[in-house]
């Protein structure tokens, strides 16, 4: 999979999803990022995969589950990947829809090392519509610590969740390593389809820098979402 993306040129115009999978949704969000999203023959059933790509290209490969859990990631330049090991808590997309919040405890590898991911998610009010795309705005705080019980980042922020495709989209907060805080804004603006224009792009759209994306910025928005 990642020999198949990581040569993606900068300067493509279109997205193809590995042979053997089909695309089904392209978002373009703020941050200079969009995201493709696919399935492949031969995964389990509600497994599917997306690539987000910024200025320089493909930057993040995931795969999730059809409770939108986590199953593997892979950073690219320099590659670094991570795989679900257990889970003593399930994340629950299910549980999520119908009770409006879900807890999570699981244990993941990151290369030769282990940590154990914890925190929650809570939906925070009604549906939202973003680009005729009717979402569930929520909120969540994640921790992961090492085998020795120290503390390696903490995360907590504002998501969207998606009923009809069981997925979380990205949205506002915070990430917190060694100390250092840091904002973030990777909320989405466009949700684009096969046949639509921009279906499948390799470049990011809004917020980005014209001399690294060449591409004009757009306003923002105010809209009326467990990685690395």
């Amino acid at each position: 999979m990642l020999a198949l993306i990581a040569p993606l040129p900068v300067a493509a115009q279109e997205f193809q999803p590995p042979e053997g999978c089909t695309g089904f949704l392209t978002v373009q969000s703020r941050t200079c990022k969009v995201s493709n999203h696919w399935t492949c023959e031969g995964d389990q059933p509600g497994d599917n995969w997306r690539v987000d790509i910024g200025p320089n290209g493909p930057n993040f490969v995931s795969r999730i589950n059809f409770e939108a859990e986590w199953v593997e990631s892979h950073t690219l330049f320099p590659t670094r990947s991570s795989r679900l090991l257990s889970s003593a808590d399930p994340m629950s997309m299910t549980e999520l829809l119908t009770t409006g919040v879900d807890t999570y405890d699981f244990t993941v590898s990151r290369g030769e090392e282990t940590e154990r991911v914890t925190g929650f998610d809570q939906v925070i009010g009604g549906p939202v519509t973003i680009d005729g795309e009717e979402l569930l705005p929520t909120s969540y705080s994640a921790k992961a610590t090492a085998p020795d019980g120290t503390e390696r980042w903490e995360r907590s922020g504002n998501e969207y969740i998606s009923a009809r495709h069981r997925m979380f989209f990205s949205g506002s907060g915070f990430n917190e390593r060694d100390g250092e805080e840091v904002p973030y804004d990777f909320s989405p603006v466009e949700f684009i389809y096969p046949g639509e224009d921009g279906f499948f792009a390799s470049r990011p759209k809004y917020d980005c820098d014209v001399l690294n994306a060449g591409l004009d910025a757009a306003p923002a928005i105010v809209p009326a979402a467990l990685e690395e």
